[in-house]
């Protein structure tokens, strides 16, 4: 029997045997050892009822996602998109939609409230609304310590202060030991410079951080050391990332295959068969990167063969693995029970984290702090505004919610998106270029543009807003709404 008659029969085999089930290749199951998830009681109240939708052939469980909310451009054009937690990471990791605040005050403090535009020069402007800096440069790139790198060309940045004068950067002291280089090998200093330990490793993996760090010895074995240089334990990973909330993140690759069945394989190979036998040959595979976290004696707490390892935060992680989503401590203890739940947003300094229900379709939110869930699964969305508040979607109707308590605070005016307060205690609601307000902490209305509209507007910084009216040009409001600076630039980037 040739070759392709012998697969064709196998084939014939496989397809009688298997009328009922075809059964897709998977590289790796996700099983877990110190983590293992599973169903137990919990005082956590849950909704279990099954949203179905029913055909005459079977019967599916309806599939539900959750869309962060978004900002139009229009509204908020100068957000760029922020980084997510810890290091940066690869697209086939996992991530968070997170909302925060932007945190660096040095540039306030300097007296600079924001960059201007006018053409394609930029410029700075004051505190108290002044120009510091009139539109000269075609880059302008703050820096720290309220300096800029500037120029008109990339490759003939300078560095200067808030009135354009040079200026030198100010060094900045580690907190913790770090890493050099002398002859091929690599050791370590103390922060004031001194040697801490003389070079003898192949490769830093990752710096000390907590006490610990991550080497390649000569003989090619990577290691955990202390700051004596003493090794702790092997790490036998292909990735490893520094310490933080008494965890490394420890990544490796896997294979996974692209959804193909094992019998959609053999048949297109019987029909267009190769000259390889290898099975790899006959699939197409692209590598993935799991996570997962260790603690500080090298043991594993999470297990990057779960399906899904969140980025780790100060309260814990979401793991996933088939089908179920929970959330876990640093530890590896469950702080929300695993259910069918879609991963919503996260607000660290709030420790809370919004989760849609896979059985009602609707949104709650949990405190990351312990576990316990906050509000009910009641909202269509819920949108994260920092300062222990949220805004409630339930139809058309909208509520300042408190994280806090999960208490309603007021209504406020239908079908409106509301921005981060962004550490200010006020904040722009809004219908994208047809309506904007400035509301308080307690939903009062401070202000409507109703009388002077605006086109465009950005996040609230240190009690000021960029505005934007249909001539197009881009002022600085106060947060009672009257302007600092009027429109008159082309763009302003509050920093």
């Amino acid at each position: 029997m040739t070759q392709i008659k012998w697969k064709a029969a196998f084939l014939a085999f496989l397809l009688a045997s298997s009328l009922h089930s075809i059964y897709t290749v998977q590289a790796e199951k996700g099983v877990t050892t110190a983590t293992h998830i599973r169903r137990h009681e919990s005082s956590t109240t849950i909704s279990t009822e099954t949203v179905k939708t029913e055909s005459k052939s079977s019967t599916t469980t309806k599939g539900v996602s959750i869309t962060p909310p978004s900002i139009g451009i229009l509204v908020f054009p100068d957000e760029e998109d922020e980084p997510l937690i810890g290091l940066s990471r690869p697209k086939a990791l996992a991530s968070y939609t997170e909302a925060k605040a932007k945190r660096d005050e040095s540039f306030y403090r300097h007296g600079i409230l924001a960059m201007i535009r006018d053409g394609k020069k930029w410029g700075l402007i004051g505190t108290d609304g002044t120009v510091l800096l009139p539109p000269t440069y075609k880059f302008l790139i703050p820096e720290k310590d309220g300096l800029f790198k500037a120029g008109d060309k990339k490759k003939d940045l300078r560095l200067i202060d808030k009135k354009g004068n040079p200026a030198t950067a100010v060094k900045t002291i580690p907190s913790n030991p770090f890493s050099y280089s002398e002859k091929g090998l690599y050791g370590f200093k103390k922060p004031d410079g001194s040697v801490l330990i003389a070079p003898r490793y192949k490769a830093v993996l990752a710096g000390f951080s907590e006490g610990i760090a991550f080497v390649k010895t000569m003989k090619g074995e990577k290691i955990a050391i202390d700051e004596n240089g003493r090794a702790l334990f092997k790490i036998p990973y292909d990735g490893i990332c520094p310490y933080k909330y008494g965890v490394a993140e420890y990544r490796r690759r896997v294979n996974t295959f692209s959804g193909k069945s094992f019998l959609g394989i053999l048949a297109a190979d019987a029909i267009n068969p190769q000259k390889g036998e290898d099975f790899d040959n006959y699939h197409t595979a692209y590598n993935g990167i799991k996570r997962g976290y260790i603690d500080q004696e090298g043991h594993i707490v999470i297990d990057s063969r779960n399906d899904e390892v969140y980025p780790m935060t100060p309260y814990g992680t979401i793991v996933k693995k088939d089908g179920l989503t929970a959330f876990l401590s640093p530890e590896g203890r469950t702080l929300i029970p695993p259910s069918r739940y879609t991963v919503g947003s996260i607000d660290i300094e709030d420790a809370c984290l919004v989760l849609k229900s896979g059985y009602s379709g609707k949104c709650g939110l949990f405190d990351l702090s312990d576990g316990k869930q906050v509000i009910d699964f009641r909202y269509d969305d819920i949108t994260l505004l920092g300062f222990n508040r949220a805004l409630g979607k339930d139809g058309s109707r909208r509520y300042l919610l408190d994280t806090s308590t999960g208490d309603v605070i007021a209504s406020l005016p239908p079908n409106i998106g509301a921005a981060h307060f962004n550490e200010t205690p006020v904040t722009w609601i809004f219908r994208a270029k047809s309506y904007y307000g400035i509301i308080d902490e307690e939903g009062n209305i401070l202000y409507e543009d109703a009388k002077d509209p605006l086109t465009g507007v950005t996040k609230f910084r240190h009690g000021f807003s960029g505005g934007q009216k249909d001539n197009k040009k881009w002022g600085i409001l106060k947060s009672d709404g009257t302007w600092l600076v009027h429109p008159a630039y082309d763009y302003i980037k509050l920093l």
